[in-house]
């Protein structure tokens, strides 16, 4: 098997989702997964930070939240807001007892 390269588009496809990711490099060591924010892309991590990471022997690999960058966007829910909270999604895990969100503190 081909070994992926580094900064090369790769897909995660689940269902009609696809996930846009990269490996950034530093093959070998610790994984390191860089997650961005909520509708920004993986293209906004300095390439001088990314650089670092791996020269100090992490394995760095960074992908695009669905509706961001290249992977699937879909379109907005009917009766959505922004910022999520109606999207149409799974619900969160609920805590024991009926509490909030799981590892939330409940709410």
């Amino acid at each position: 098997m081909n070994e992926p390269t580094p900064g090369h588009t790769r897909y995660a496809r689940n269902g009609a989702a696809e996930i846009a990711f990269e490996d950034l490099g530093g093959t070998g060591g610790e994984p390191l997964l860089l997650v961005m924010g909520l509708g920004v892309s993986r293209f906004w991590w300095p390439p001088g930070l990314v650089a670092e990471l791996a020269g100090r022997g992490l394995h760095v690999a960074a992908y695009d939240q669905r509706d961001a960058g290249e992977s699937t966007h879909f379109p907005a829910a009917k009766g959505g807001s922004a910022g999520g909270g109606g999207g149409g999604g799974p619900a969160p895990p609920r805590a024991p007892g009926g509490g909030g969100p799981a590892g939330r503190g409940g709410g």
